[in-house]
């Protein structure tokens, strides 16, 4: 039996009408209805999203400005 299930892919999260206290105040992007082994295969998609995501973060250079930039590079110098 399908059921309905509200997902939000910015947190991952899925939730259902039972889940839920407050739908007001639950930020979702789809609506779904699905059975237990179409819900478990999305929970799979959300969890691999999130890994790659986390992986992603990890890889990426953090933006600096260029004045702390310098900063570094003038105690970086002065340990030499």
């Amino acid at each position: 039996m399908r059921k309905t299930y509200y997902v939000s892919v910015a947190s991952a999260t899925i939730e259902d009408n039972d889940m839920l206290a407050d739908q007001a105040n639950y930020a979702y992007e789809f609506v779904v209805k699905a059975n237990e082994e179409e819900l478990r295969n999305l929970r799979e998609l959300l969890d691999a999203y999130t890994t790659d995501m986390e992986k992603t973060f990890a890889r990426a250079p953090a933006p600096t400005s260029p004045r702390i930039m310098t900063r570094r590079r003038r105690s970086t110098m002065n340990e030499c």
